[in-house]
Order: structure tokens, then sequence, then C-alpha cells
């Protein structure tokens, strides 16, 4: 079995701290490739070789990490760009394609029906 076997100990340390988790069914092929390849560099690059005397510590840590991850750690799978280059170059791109225009608030008259 590959990663570790979540117990009674951790479950109820996560809920003190008001934090969940989701099971994935491992049968399903890709359900946790998104999560495996930010968690698969995590280790050596964050968290090996330190100590955290406080879960605060691994917590700022870890907030630490997800910024750094998403604002300048580039990644092969996106040309060498930070996740966040990448969106916003997309998303940019994109816009100017469909000539969508950004607008806080419907124009009067204009409504939105579900």
């Amino acid at each position: 079995m590959r990663g570790v076997k979540r117990g009674q100990g951790s479950t109820g340390r996560m809920k003190k701290h008001r934090y969940s988790h989701e099971f994935k069914v491992t049968a399903v092929k890709m359900a946790n490739a998104h999560m495996e390849s930010f968690l698969h560099p995590l280790k050596p690059e964050w968290i090996r070789g330190r100590t955290f005397a406080t879960f605060a510590e691994l917590e700022a840590a870890l907030t630490a990490y997800i910024r750094f991850y998403n604002h300048h750690r580039l990644h092969s799978r996106i040309d060498y760009h930070t996740p966040e280059e990448y969106e916003r170059v997309t998303v940019c791109s994109r816009r100017r394609a469909t000539g969508w225009k950004h607008s806080r608030a419907p124009a009067p008259g204009n409504t939105v029906s579900a």
C-alpha cells in the first residue's frame, strides 16, 4: 500500500484543527493525479530534514509551500511557467479570443436566470 494509512488518531487531530480530508476511490484512474503531483515534490523540497515544534509551525510551512508552488515554482508540464502565470496567460488569451468583457454587475435591465 502506498502512502500512510490514516488511523483514528490522525482523524481526531484533523477534526481538532478543523481540517477535513477526502478519500478517493483507488480503482478510478487519475482520481488522485492532481494531489499526487502536488504532494510528490512537497517532501523533498519543503519537509525533509525539517522539524516542526508545533502544529502552527507546520501549518505556516505548508502555507508558504502552497504560495511557492503556485507563484514561484516552475512546472515542466506547463512549459516551465508557474501555475499563476499559466492561469493568467491562458485566461487572458481565452478572453481575447472570445471577446469576453468583465463586468462586476449586469447592466440595468439584464438579469441572470438559473
